[in-house]
């Protein structure tokens, strides 16, 4: 009974106190409730020093966006930096460096204008030779000064200059003459192109996103790229030119012949073009040794080597080939057209006086030569050189000083 009594009032009081913490939380759930939906009080009214804040906070913000667009631009430069090395790096002409640094730098730096000045003191100052989002009359026309405006300032220091520190740097306006700044044109960066401690040329970059001032470094070892390329491919070419030219008269040599007439006479089957070959000799070139000695010799093949080099257009190459001899190939050009090219030569060095050492009086110099033509004279190099050789033989038995062409042999087996 007494156990009972006590379950009876416990149960009771537990039943007391779970009503009480109903009520309780019912309380506390309609605050809640009624706070909800009563209207809430206007907030209170921004002081100075939150707008403060808040402005400070925006600052920050867009300069954080800003750091991560430059860190993001700096990491795709960087990306890009093996592929530009490896272009760079290739076995390039020099005249072929400018266009492939001008394309690369364009797209790295996103500029509207991209450009590759070269330094022609001989001609008055700056040359562009390679650009984009430039004015279509200036390539390889228009001179830009080389001491004056940014490109002056970068050749004269030696070091990439951006536009900010340029117009800082100015005294007064109007701008100096001459300079890309009086044509109306304001580069973000000009960085010059430098080896061997001289100014070479400059690469000018403009309408780029954002200050190229920030990109100095990489402006600046894009620039030492480019003059390492031009070093490597100026000393491969002398190289090449050395191991391809005669000493003494400047004219290409046998190996060099060896070379260039097989690839052009491949290209003349190709194309079903024509090609003559124009084999040359010094009359009585044995006299003047001779009479006034090998130094005089040496002087008369220079100097007519220059002559027929200068009389030769740009496609077509001289060669020494061996002793007084020299041979000309004229890429597209058949037998009457390379005759009369010749026999005009021909009457030049005739009429000519070649001064020589020891000798108060220029010598006269005459040359006969023989012309052969593929593919009427011949279908291979040695064809070619051999038929030329025959025609040079009967040129010199009819009485030197003139031009004979190969003989052609018809049905009947008789020259024609």
């Amino acid at each position: 009974m007494f156990l009972s009594g006590i379950c009876a009032n416990t149960i009771a009081m537990a039943m007391m106190l779970l009503i009480a913490v109903g009520l309780l939380l019912g309380g506390v759930a309609g605050f809640f409730i009624g706070r909800s939906t009563s209207p809430r009080p206007a907030p209170p009214a921004t002081t100075e020093r939150e707008a403060h804040l808040l402005r400070q906070v925006k600052e920050l913000s867009a300069e954080l966006q800003k750091t991560a667009r430059e860190r993001a631009g700096d990491l795709t430069i960087a990306s890009q930096i093996p592929m530009i090395v490896k272009r760079l790096g290739q076995r390039l002409s020099p005249g072929a460096i400018p266009g492939i640094a001008v394309r690369t730098t364009k797209e790295i730096f996103l500029a509207s204008a991209a450009g590759f000045f070269a330094l022609k003191k001989e001609e008055g100052g700056f040359q562009l030779v390679e650009g984009v989002g430039f004015p279509a009359g200036w390539k390889g026309i228009r001179r830009f000064s080389s001491t004056e405006g940014i490109l002056g300032a970068a050749a004269r220091q030696q070091i990439v200059v951006a536009k900010e520190e340029y117009l800082a740097g100015m005294k007064g306006w109007p701008t100096p003459p001459g300079t890309l700044e009086e044509a109306g044109f304001f580069p973000d960066i000009a960085a010059p192109v430098v080896w061997g401690g001289k100014t070479f040329g400059a690469l000018v970059f403009a309408g780029a996103e954002g200050s190229l001032g920030a990109k100095r470094p990489y402006v600046s070892m894009l620039a030492d790229m480019v003059a390492s390329a031009f070093q490597n491919s100026i000393a491969v070419e002398t190289a090449d030119m050395e191991a391809s030219t005669d000493p003494l008269t400047g004219a290409y040599n046998r190996t060099y012949l060896v070379r260039r007439f097989e690839s052009e006479l491949r290209r003349a089957r190709n194309y079903t073009s024509p090609l003559s070959v124009l084999l040359m000799d010094i009359d009585h070139f044995k006299q003047v040794n001779d009479t006034y000695g090998h130094a005089a010799g040496d002087a008369i093949l220079k100097q007519l080597a220059a002559l027929i080099r200068k009389n030769t257009r740009s496609s077509d190459f001289v060669v020494r080939y061996g002793g007084e001899e020299f041979v000309s190939v004229m890429t597209s050009a058949n037998q009457d057209q390379a005759f009369l090219y010749v026999d005009r030569l021909r009457e030049t060095v005739a009429a000519g006086e070649f001064p020589v050492p020891g000798n108060d009086v220029p010598l006269k110099v005459t040359i006969s030569v023989g012309v052969s033509s593929f593919p009427d004279d011949g279908q291979t190099t040695t064809d070619l050189l051999k038929a030329a050789d025959q025609a040079l033989y009967t040129a010199k038995a009819g009485g030197r000083n003139r031009v004979v062409r190969a003989s052609r042999v018809g049905l009947d087996g008789k020259p024609f």
